[in-house]
């Protein structure tokens, strides 16, 4: 869900299905990317968290952005919208 919300606000997004789905193949989505933001769930118990620092060896010039605690990206867009989402994330225009 959190992939189609980043869709939907405007914000090109690669969905992986569940923390511990990452698989060796994944890295050749970013290939051409100079740099990728990794979004880490911020609603757990630390799963989020250690999932970004797993993508983050994985992608090119990683940025991991950690939601807002209690939020991950849907719940943070259902309860603040798509321009505060955006200005969270530092996508302009």
């Amino acid at each position: 869900m959190d992939c189609i919300t980043l869709v939907q606000a405007g914000i090109p997004a690669v969905g992986i299905p569940g923390a511990s789905n990452w698989k060796a193949h994944f890295p050749l989505l970013f290939e051409g990317y100079s740099s990728v933001i990794i979004c880490a769930d911020n609603d757990d118990t630390g799963a989020g968290k250690k999932f970004a620092a797993k993508v983050a060896q994985n992608v090119p010039g990683p940025q991991i952005l950690l939601m807002p605690e209690g939020h991950d990206v849907n719940s943070y867009y259902c309860e603040f919208g798509r321009e505060a989402l955006r200005e969270y994330m530092g996508v302009t225009v």
